[in-house]
């Protein structure tokens, strides 16, 4: 799911409510107050969901993500056959 201010968090509830088993707040920069605030409140409101939060390549971005209570990190930035982050960005960290 992406990281809008209430769409992520209307998406995240209705998951949960189908008794998902993970939520993954999923986006290309991760390290962003977006991200860490969409996590933040969805387990400030449902903290037996699982979340994981990404994409991350820092350490600094994996702390603000744990700081925020994700259950693990989705970890690189990398050129997937679909993926145009790094034709848009010039961006490409395994």
């Amino acid at each position: 799911m992406g990281a809008g201010p209430r769409e992520g968090i209307k998406r995240a509830e209705a998951l949960i409510h189908a008794e998902a088993d993970v939520i993954v707040v999923d986006t290309a920069h991760g390290h962003s107050e977006r991200v860490i605030n969409t996590v933040r409140e969805i387990k400030t409101l449902y903290p037996e969901a699982q979340v994981i939060g990404g994409n991350v390549a820092t350490a600094a971005g994996a702390l603000a993500l744990i700081e925020a209570g994700v259950d693990a990190v989705k970890v690189g930035i990398v050129a997937g056959s679909i993926c145009t982050t790094r034709i848009v960005t010039g961006v490409v960290i395994p």
